[in-house]
């Protein structure tokens, strides 16, 4: 035998002798219309329509936003289509050498207000 015995208990071979002979007629045409069923499914058709309350803007419209600086991301603090209010960081800009220059421009400040303060004492 190819398959188990309790593979073949669940069969139709082993289910329709079981019924009398005008149940297995309606158990054929049953098995008939849900195949035909299954076999007419590509080429129905259905229309879809759905009704919601909203605003639709086409993908055109979309806000561009540009940095006065250039640099790396260093972190995204808003995700993707939320709502964002005036003056709410977005992004985290990573720039070395604007760093640099900060420091250096902090550097430069001090030592001028030094030398105005060595020169004051004198």
């Amino acid at each position: 035998m190819l398959l188990p015995a309790t593979f073949l208990e669940n069969t139709k071979n082993v289910y329709l002798p079981k019924l009398p002979k005008n149940w297995a007629w309606v158990y054929i045409l049953l098995c008939i219309v849900i195949c035909a069923a299954i076999a007419s499914l590509p080429y129905l058709y259905v229309d879809i329509s759905i009704n919601a309350t909203g605003i639709i803007r086409p993908s055109s419209e979309r806000t561009e936003i540009k940095s006065s600086m250039s640099g790396i991301i260093d972190s995204v603090w808003v995700t993707e289509g939320a709502f964002v209010n005036k003056n709410q960081h977005i992004v985290s800009i990573l720039n070395p050498h604007y760093h640099n220059k900060t420091k250096f421009l902090l550097f430069q400040s001090q030592s001028h207000y030094y030398h105005l303060w060595q020169n004051q004492v004198i």
